[in-house]
């Protein structure tokens, strides 16, 4: 099944860039801390990581970041991330 649409490598636009889940977390207030207590059992560390702001910087999975968007009341359920962005 190597051309299922589903396999393959992704691209770095399909993850929300570092700057977006800065604003994002700014929007509703939180601290880094907070927003990791928010997406629990995720550590500050890894919130670091997604704002780009540690050594080993890695991307936030997009359906974790429209979950917090959501959760927080910057999107509707039913939206995508790429709504709030744009």
């Amino acid at each position: 099944m190597a051309n299922h649409p589903n396999r393959g490598r992704r691209k770095p636009s399909d993850n929300p860039p570092p700057e977006l889940i800065i604003a994002a977390r700014e929007a509703v207030g939180h601290t880094q801390t907070e927003m990791a207590e928010d997406l629990a059992p995720t550590s500050l560390r890894t919130v670091q990581a997604w704002e780009g702001r540690s050594d080993n910087a890695r991307p936030m999975h997009p359906q974790l970041f429209s979950r917090y968007l959501s959760k927080n009341g910057l999107i509707r359920p039913e939206q995508d991330w790429i709504d709030w962005a744009i």
